[in-house]
């Protein structure tokens, strides 16, 4: 008799959050959230939500590694190691240059 393992569970992608949804809507329809709603200009939203995202996705490998074949998702983080450390340059640039808060984006 053959016992069938149990599959591991795969998380499905991410949920769309309420602020990345009207994000996105703002976007489609030509109008800046940043201008209209949020603190932060486009450009460090785009950053923040960015290393966020690949944060994230980091963590889960890390959990990923822990079932099996760790050096294939040691490999993948590796690359994101690498995408955050230029997205965290991005971000202190933005600082630096005085262009994180929405107004002060506009007023170049």
């Amino acid at each position: 008799m053959l016992v069938s393992q149990p599959t591991p569970s795969v998380p499905s992608p991410l949920p769309i959050n309420e602020e990345q949804n009207e994000r996105n809507h703002s976007m489609q329809s030509g109008t800046s959230a940043a201008s209209t709603s949020l603190p932060v200009s486009n450009a460090a939203y785009d950053v923040i939500a960015t290393l966020h995202e690949k944060l994230q996705g980091m963590e889960a490998m890390q959990q990923y590694a822990k079932d099996g074949n760790a050096s294939l998702w040691q490999q993948m983080s590796q690359a994101d190691i690498q995408s955050v450390n230029t997205l965290c340059g991005e971000l202190e640039r933005i600082v630096q240059a005085g262009q994180l808060h929405a107004q002060a984006a506009g007023r170049r």
